[in-house]
């Protein structure tokens, strides 16, 4: 038994429409996927920010209360340098997969960096010259960079960074830098909601196509009766 398919009239835009609408699911979705990590990331990066700004204001009020013993006691230097120092090592390594170092006033780092995900190294922004310049001519700031590993393969990382404490007429200050990308994001993702996607997508192209070459199946009927409207009701033309 043949199938005889019309794509007479308007049923020869139906299959093009479908494909359109299939089309627009399979870059549609994606496409917000993309959206809606960047929006989280931007939030993380804020956040990440704030995070410094406070370690930064809690530094300074206590360095303030001291007034001159900043300057004056090398012990009091080294309880500074100490906090700053737990501050981010705490950080580096609670939280693998966030980057944090600490530097001191020429840039050499003062403390350690720990393998990242998948076990890679975690990347050296001093390999970078968009953050050597940028730390060496503001206070604080922001710096996207590329990074790539063969565990983790390339990602942008979205760093902070800061020199406490804030008041540049003190010496020996410390620089901060604080990094993330979308492997921070690695525990918040559900796998589930991807999967989801491709199901329906999957589902709609079976419902979609089938219903559109089923549509076209009828028109062929419709032209082999020829039928037309006669009191209301529906006859075989003769």
């Amino acid at each position: 038994m043949s199938i005889h398919i019309s794509f007479k009239g308007w049923r020869k835009y139906l299959l093009i429409f479908s494909a359109l609408v299939l089309v627009g699911f399979t870059i549609y979705f994606p496409w917000a996927n993309k959206e809606g990590e960047k929006r989280i990331m931007m939030e993380m990066w804020q956040e990440k920010q704030q995070d410094l700004g406070l370690l930064c204001d809690i530094v300074d009020r206590v360095v303030a209360s001291q007034g001159t013993k900043w300057e004056e006691s090398e012990a009091y230097q080294d309880w500074f340098r100490d906090l700053v120092i737990n501050s981010v090592t705490y950080i580096e390594t609670t939280y693998y997969s966030t980057y944090a170092q600490a530097f001191d006033s020429s840039l050499k780092p003062i403390t350690d960096v720990h393998p990242g995900v998948g076990g890679g190294q975690k990347h050296n922004p001093l390999n970078y010259n968009e953050f050597v310049h940028a730390v060496s001519s503001q206070e604080f700031g922001t710096v996207r960079c590329w990074y790539e590993t063969p565990e983790a393969g390339q990602r942008e990382i979205f760093m902070s960074f800061r020199w406490i404490p804030t008041d540049p007429e003190f010496n020996d200050r410390i620089l901060v830098a604080i990094g993330i990308s979308k492997y921070s994001l690695v525990q918040m993702a559900n796998p589930y909601v991807q999967w989801g996607q491709v199901i329906l997508i999957v589902t709609a192209f079976i419902f979609i196509m089938g219903s559109s070459l089923a549509l076209c199946g009828l028109g062929y009927i419709y032209e082999k009766r020829a039928l037309e409207p006669v009191n209301g009701r529906w006859r075989r033309q003769n």
